[in-house]
């Protein structure tokens, strides 16, 4: 069978048909635009680790990032200056109180489920909510590229 000119076995006219319907749908009703909300889990000691972090992130599309939830170690509080500093950095940042951040142990987990819970209530219906680590950058397609051209192992920019 020749289709548009193109030579289709008939095997093949199922997925094609599928394809186009499926291509049709979703122009007639579009996905609804979805958000990524992230949740760090940080203290004061990761202050330089999540300032670079954030201001990677303040470079992403504004759209598609939703809230920045920090659930702040009880162990190593940020001072008000360095909560005054991130806020700036990326205006989206919520800090949460919530309790001790041991690792692997009980309260950390609930710590976790109530800040995951936390961050769900805001979220839309079609929304993500993922567990992001402060050293964590975000690289856009092209610095990604000018990287590997490099040949670096390690990159650093300043972000300012």
């Amino acid at each position: 069978m020749l289709l548009f000119g193109c030579p289709i076995g008939f095997r093949h006219i199922h997925k094609i048909a599928a394809d186009q319907i499926f291509r049709v749908y979703h122009r007639l009703f579009p996905r609804p635009k979805a958000q990524i909300h992230l949740v760090y889990f940080s203290c004061a000691r990761d202050m330089p680790l999540i300032s670079i972090s954030l201001k990677s992130l303040a470079r992403l599309d504004q759209a598609i990032l939703g809230n920045i939830y920090i659930v702040v170690d009880s162990k190593g509080p940020f001072s008000a200056e360095e909560k005054l500093a991130l806020s700036e950095i990326c205006p989206k940042v919520r800090f949460l109180d919530l309790g001790r951040i041991d690792w692997a142990s009980l309260d950390t987990l609930i710590t976790e489920l109530k800040a995951f819970g936390i961050a769900a209530e805001a979220a839309g219906k079609n929304d993500f909510v993922a567990k992001i680590d402060s050293d964590v950058f975000f690289l856009s397609d092209a610095q990604h590229h000018d990287a590997g051209r490099q040949g670096v192992t390690t990159v650093y920019r300043d972000w300012e």
